[in-house]
């Protein structure tokens, strides 16, 4: 007689119903355990009743980004049906019924998050963090919207998401990524991306790509000279007010992409 167990990888595992396929429907762990039970008699406790280390399959489970203390665990256990073993139910005697023992070690080592932003309104902030294994941690942008301009431009930038590895979820198109347990060296880059550009007083004479979620506008002052070659690319709107100026020999595109 040959078992195998395995865990549920859930964070939580819900409580077991009689419904049909409440069992089989439910994802499995990569990790198992195999189990070649010796015969035993009923109403024992011995180590023909001790299944091999499970650690493995815990290990998988507790090691989910979103698992807790406290979260319920789900062992999965199936195999074939040659050979009888007789075993309790916890709803038939909470005494005997099988017993999970696990033994830990408190990990207090500290792991690296290294943070990523063309625009440092980050929390926490830009550069290399250090925390303690399982710390409970949320990446966010303080301030979505950015203004910045100078003498050529002016600009408002809004952040798009991120994409994270190790303990940080893989990506998100949000300015927060949700709280998660801090279990390895990680790493976050936020995604800055133009809602509306204005430029202005330059001449421009090489190739230059220019890209607005929104908007963008040229303004008196901006000028494209041969062999400049200028593409706009906005979602909505693109304004060229007078004083612009595209003279001969140069390239000028402007294309509304609603997809952006």
């Amino acid at each position: 007689m040959t078992l195998t167990i395995k865990g549920e990888a859930t964070d939580s595992a819900p409580t077991f119903s009689g419904s049909g396929g409440n069992i089989s429907s439910r994802s499995s762990t990569t990790a198992f355990v195999d189990w070649t039970p010796p015969g035993w008699s009923d109403n024992q406790a011995t180590t023909n009743e001790r299944t091999p280390d499970l650690t493995a399959i815990i290990q998988e489970i507790v090691d989910r980004p979103a698992w807790s203390n406290g979260n319920s665990l789900a062992f999965i256990i199936t195999g074939n049906d040659s050979g009888l073993r007789r075993a309790w139910a916890y709803d038939g005697s909470r005494v005997k019924a099988p017993l999970l023992h696990c033994a830990w070690a408190v990990n207090t080592n500290t792991y690296s998050l290294d943070v990523s932003s063309a625009y440092d309104m980050a929390d926490p902030s830009v550069g290399q963090q250090w925390y303690t294994y399982g710390t409970s941690l949320m990446c966010a942008i303080t301030n979505s919207t950015a203004v910045f301009e100078d003498t050529q431009s002016w600009m408002t930038l809004v952040c798009t998401g991120w994409t994270g590895s190790g303990s940080v979820p893989a990506a998100g198109a949000t300015t927060n990524t949700g709280s998660f347990s801090f279990r390895e060296n990680s790493a976050i880059t936020w995604h800055w991306a133009i809602k509306d550009l204005i430029v202005s007083n330059q001449t421009v004479t090489v190739l230059t790509n220019s890209e607005a979620l929104n908007s963008i506008t040229a303004r008196d002052g901006y000028a494209v000279e041969e062999p400049g070659n200028v593409t706009f690319r906005a979602g909505d709107v693109i304004k060229l007010e007078p004083g612009f100026v595209a003279s001969t020999g140069s390239v000028f595109r402007a294309t509304i992409d609603p997809g952006l």
